[in-house]
């Protein structure tokens, strides 16, 4: 379980990783059209993901203790 908890935190990681690079990277661009819709793809594609990080945190948890 708690290799479960492990890598719900590193794919949560690497997710803001990317997500630095991409927001980086758009700042270079002079689309601000182009920049605003990836911006909003982002913005869609990552609702909740905090969310579901604290939600799979609490469930390991409770499984841990339970042991």
């Amino acid at each position: 379980v708690s290799d479960v908890g492990v890598a719900v935190q590193l794919a949560h990681a690497a997710i803001r990783s990317a997500l630095l690079n991409v927001e980086i990277n758009l700042r270079t661009l002079n689309d601000p059209l182009y920049v605003r819709q990836v911006r909003n793809e982002v913005a869609r594609l990552t609702e909740g993901l905090a969310t579901e990080v604290e939600r799979l945190d609490a469930l390991v948890m409770q499984r841990l203790r339970a042991e």
